[in-house]
């Protein structure tokens, strides 16, 4: 799927390092139309706050290319730094899509993307 993105070499090695999923890129029937997806709005150029006031950078441009290609909506959450992951494992969206590394510790909480 990656490769239909065509992603340059940097993307091809960041994506898996800010990309997080809960679930295997397969919506279930109850979210098929749209995917709540959380980022943080505050690491430029990766992702920040445009002057409309709503999320933008690569982050969000990944996002919405991996919506497209799954042929989903994508709505955008905007959350803080210390609160994505809690976020994510209440449910209260479906993804995060921000520059995150990969430790132990968050593994063992939520699954990333391949590297």
């Amino acid at each position: 799927m990656l490769n239909a993105l065509r992603l340059g070499f940097f993307g091809k090695v960041s994506l898996a390092a800010f990309t997080i999923f809960a679930w295997t890129l397969q919506p279930s029937p109850a979210s098929a139309q749209s995917l709540k997806i959380a980022s943080e709005g505050y690491y430029a150029p990766f992702n920040y706050i445009d002057d409309d006031g709503e999320l933008a950078g690569f982050d969000i441009d990944i996002a919405n290319a991996l919506c497209d290609v799954m042929a989903v909506s994508c709505e955008f959450v905007q959350n803080d730094w210390d609160a994505l992951i809690p976020g994510l494992v209440d449910q209260q969206y479906d993804a995060i899509v921000a520059s995150m590394s990969i430790t132990p510790e968050r593994e063992d909480i939520v699954a990333f993307t391949l590297p």
